[in-house]
């Protein structure tokens, strides 16, 4: 029943728009973003292994820069990422130990991940064998065509947002990533792949807090949801 959890920190955070520095090491509330999730694994229970993707100017020193000083109850295995989401995923994947039953795949600029939602989906993805979670879309969805005329308004009922992390049967996602192929860096996330398999994913109730951070008005946000934690 061991679970291994990979997070995505390879990202270069170009519309954070702060420079050199990589979106998962965007400080938040005095920490990187990538530290909440961290934490938050290698503090679960039912999680035995925690990998990270990193892009190659955070591996070595600059970890240790970032987090020597912290003290974690498991120790993250670094595994370098590759510009496509896809390819980094690929190569932690490789490190996933021996007898693993169940993978989650988190990206790390989702801080605000909480410990019950990684235990349904853990669940849900021993049930079903791939489940992601998501929140139902709250805006009207129009679909255009050229010249940004409306061609259709979506159902809103059955559409999702979809978010991380997404847990899959170790098994079953490494099948997918080998039928996928090269063509696995044409998918967004690991649900694109099992689609693709023809194999059902199951979505399951996820957290509206569970933000994704891409912008400066994100990160803002960010600020203050940290702040009406703390207060």
């Amino acid at each position: 029943m061991s679970v291994s959890a990979i997070i995505v920190a390879a990202g270069r955070g170009e519309r954070l728009k702060g420079g050199n520095v990589p979106k998962a090491f965007f400080p938040l509330s005095g920490k990187p973003l990538l530290f909440y999730s961290l934490d938050l694994f290698c503090h679960h229970p039912e999680v035995t292994q925690v990998i990270v993707a990193l892009r190659p100017e955070m591996m070595g020193e600059a970890w240790k820069k970032q987090f020597g000083k912290e003290i974690f109850p498991k120790n993250p295995e670094l595994v370098l990422g590759a510009q496509r989401r896809a390819d980094s995923v690929w190569a932690a994947f490789q490190k996933i130990s021996r007898g693993q039953e169940i993978v989650l795949i988190h990206d790390a600029a989702r801080p605000f991940l909480e410990l019950s939602l990684v235990s349904s989906v853990i669940q849900a993805a021993r049930q079903w064998g791939a489940a992601i979670p998501g929140v139902r879309l709250k805006p009207t969805v129009k679909e255009v065509g050229e010249e940004n005329y409306i061609l259709k308004t979506h159902d809103r009922s059955k559409l999702w947002e979809a978010q991380t992390p997404q847990g899959f049967k170790v098994e079953l996602l490494r099948k997918a990533f080998e039928k996928a192929g090269p063509r696995r860096q044409e998918a967004t996330d690991e649900a694109f792949l099992m689609e693709q398999m023809g194999i059902p994913v199951k979505m399951i109730e996820g957290n509206e807090k569970n933000i994704k951070i891409t912008t400066p008005a994100d990160l803002k946000w960010a600020e203050f949801l940290m702040k009406e934690e703390c207060g």
